[in-house]
C-alpha cells in the first residue's frame, strides 16, 4: 500500500525514519542488512503500523458486526500483521525506487539508500517483487473477497510516486489506499455482502471516508517539512496547494473526520465515542493548535506522532464495541 500507505505513505509523508537525523557516516562497513531498514522504514516502524491500522479498523468493525469469536479475531490479526509487514516494504521501497532522482535533490531525503547510492535501482526492484510476493503469500488463509480487494490497493501504490507529477493533491491516492484497507480489513474478517452492496453499509462507508481523511489532514502536515523544497524541484502536493490558508483547510478536515466516526459509530456504544470520537477531537485539535506549518521540526513531530495516536484511538474504540457486542 502506498503509505502513507501509504500505506502506504509517500518518502516524505511516512512520518517514519528521518536520515538527515541519522546518517550513515561510514557505508563500507556499515551491515548490508542496515540499507534495507532504512529503505523499509522499520526505525522506528511507522510506515508498517500506517498499514496495519486501516485494515485492522476493518477486522474490529466486521467482528462487531458479526459477533465474531476472539480466536478468529486474533487469527486474522494476525495474519494482516504480517501482511502489512511486506505490503509496506513493498510500497516504500517502490516509492523510494520511482523517487530517487527528486529524493536527491531535498535536504531530508538526500540521504536515503537509494539517492545516496547504498542501494542500486535493480536491488531495490529485486526487494520491492521479493516483498511483494510475501504479501502474496500472507493472503493465502484469507477470503478470495478480500484478495481481490487488495487489487485497486496494488495498482494505486504502484500509481502513487507518479501522482506527484500529475495531480495538485497526490495525498488522495494515499487516503484511497488507507481507506479501501479498511474494506481489505473487512473482508477478511469474513463480512462479505451476500450479493449485496458494500456501500449499503452505511457505517462503514463513513469508517472508510474517516480514514481517508485522517490521512489527508496528517500527510499534509507532514508535507510541509519539505515545502520549500517541493517547490524547487517541481513536487506538487497540498501543502503547496493550500499554502496561505493551511491551517483553516487542515480544521475543516478535523471537523469532517470527526463528524464521519460519529456517524459511523452512531449506534455503538459510549466507548467508541470516548476514544474514537471525542479521542481523536481532542488530540488533533491539540496538535493543529501547536503545530507550527513553518517549522519542519514542529511538523514532523507532530505529523508522525498523529499518524499512530490518531489510528491508535480509532482502533481503541472500535476495540471496545466489539468486546462490548
Amino acid at each position: 500500500m502506498a503509505t502513507s500507505k501509504a500505506a502506504l505513505c509517500s518518502e516524505k509523508h511516512t512520518g517514519g525514519y528521518d536520515e538527515a537525523r541519522h546518517p550513515v557516516d561510514h557505508e563500507r562497513n556499515a551491515s548490508w542488512l542496515l540499507p534495507y531498514i532504512q529503505l523499509s522504514r522499520l526505525n522506528p516502524p511507522i510506515s508498517w503500523f500506517l498499514v496495519f491500522l486501516p485494515e485492522i479498523f476493518g477486522v474490529l468493525h466486521a467482528a462487531a458486526a458479526l459477533r465474531s469469536p476472539g480466536r478468529d479475531v486474533l487469527r486474522v490479526a494476525a495474519v494482516i500483521l504480517f501482511h502489512s509487514f511486506f505490503v509496506s516494504n513493498a510500497g516504500v521501497a517502490w516509492n523510494d525506487l520511482v523517487d530517487a532522482d527528486i529524493d536527491a535533490k531535498v535536504e531530508r531525503t538526500k540521504s536515503r539508500p537509494i539517492a545516496r547510492g547504498a542501494i542500486s535501482r535493480t536491488a531495490a526492484f529485486v526487494f520491492v517483487c521479493s516483498q511483494v510476493a510475501f504479501a502474496g503469500i500472507c493472503l493465502m488463509p484469507v477470503p478470495r473477497a478480500a484478495v481481490v480487494a487488495m487489487g485497486p490497493i496494488v495498482v494505486s501504490t504502484g500509481y502513487y510516486p507518479f501522482a506527484k507529477r500529475h495531480m495538485p493533491a497526490p495525498q488522495l491516492v494515499i487516503a484511497f489506499c488507507m481507506s479501501w484497507a479498511v474494506m481489505f480489513g473487512r473482508l477478511a474478517m469474513g463480512r462479505d455482502d451476500d450479493g449485496g452492496h458494500w456501500m449499503n453499509d452505511k457505517p462503514v462507508v463513513y469508517l472508510m471516508a474517516a480514514t481517508a481523511v485522517w490521512t489527508v489532514l496528517c500527510d499534509t502536515v507532514y508535507a510541509h517539512q519539505d515545502l520549500a523544497d517541493d517547490c524547487k524541484v517541481g513536487v506538487r502536493g497540498l501543502a503547496v496547494l493550500v499554502q496561505g490558508y493551511a491551517k483553516c483547510f487542515l480544521w475543516l478536515l478535523l471537523v469532517a473526520m470527526v463528524t464521519l466516526l460519529y456517524y459511523s459509530g452512531a449506534h455503538d456504544g459510549v466507548a467508541y465515542h470516548v476514544f474514537s470520537v471525542g479521542g481523536c477531537a481532542v488530540y488533533t485539535a491539540t496538535m493543529l493548535a501547536l503545530v507550527d506549518l513553518k517549522d519542519p521540526a514542529s511538523c514532523g513531530k507532530w505529523a508522525g506522532s498523529s499518524f499512530g495516536f490518531i489510528g491508535f484511538l480509532i482502533a481503541s474504540g472500535l476495540l471496545a464495541q466489539y468486546l462490548a457486542t
